[in-house]
């Protein structure tokens, strides 16, 4: 029997940023806002994506040199992902979190006086610019056709995610490194469209930590890396919107 094709670790400590895809006029150009947590703890569990299936197409079912594999529907390129992981965590940090995933925002009646008509969501969080923060859902491609999270067709062809219809949906980007037992930093995964649903997400208190338990559904790729992206931290922006105080995750 295969093993499932995901990612699995489990008690693992290590940092955590979450970022969005605003254009801040900050540090370096196109740099995101972000958010920096460190967790303890983590069980992290995340599929990788799927293709489009394969069919089989016979000469009048019997196998001939006729026969062949036609491509399926490509409807799993927009089917998200389900990542589950849950960790230990501040208290001081649970809120800033579930604020910046869009989790009170959901909830929250009205749009935002700065959504655009456009499917580029927007949502605001204590420290965010007057503008809000941008989500990474069907965010365009660069020049170059390719961006963090594209998606690869059939053809070998970039694509850009569709955005989501409901503008209260956002998505972002989450990074997650882990820390091996000696102490080194090795490994990290990125979930690149990360959906937070609010009724997916909990918090559960304990006398010494906070445990977070949380599920994203991953519109883009699941992808390896190294090094954090360029991000500005959100909670040292002064919380007046400005980004003149902020620094660099």
């Amino acid at each position: 029997m295969s093993a499932p094709s995901g990612l699995n670790y489990s008690g693992r400590d290590g940092e955590m940023h979450i970022i969005d895809n605003s254009q801040s006029t900050a540090g370096a150009a196109a740099t995101p806002w972000g958010i920096k947590v460190l967790f303890s703890q983590m069980d992290f569990n995340v599929p990788f994506q799927q293709r489009a299936e394969e069919l089989v197409r016979l000469d009048r079912e019997r196998i001939t040199t006729d026969a062949h594999l036609q491509l399926g529907s490509e409807e799993n390129m927009y089917t998200p992902v389900n990542a589950t992981f849950s960790y230990a965590l501040s208290s001081k940090q649970v809120d800033a979190v579930l604020q910046f995933v869009g989790v009170d925002w959901a909830q929250i009646e009205g749009a935002s006086p700065n959504a655009p008509t456009t499917e580029a969501n927007r949502w605001t969080v204590q420290g965010t610019p007057a503008a809000g923060l941008v989500t990474t859902k069907g965010r365009a491609l660069t020049g170059s056709g390719q961006y963090g999270g594209g998606r690869i067709d059939s053809k070998g062809s970039a694509i850009a995610l569709l955005g989501f219809a409901d503008r209260k949906k956002v998505a972002v980007d989450v990074e997650v490194i882990f820390q091996e037992r000696d102490g080194a930093r090795k490994f990290g995964y990125r979930l690149n469209e990360a959906h937070f649903a609010p009724g997916e997400q909990t918090v559960g208190e304990s006398a010494d930590f906070v445990i977070v338990s949380m599920t994203a559904m991953v519109y883009g790729e699941v992808e390896r890396f190294t090094a954090f992206s360029r991000a500005l931290d959100i909670t040292l922006s002064g919380g007046s919107g400005a980004a003149g105080g902020a620094s660099l995750l």
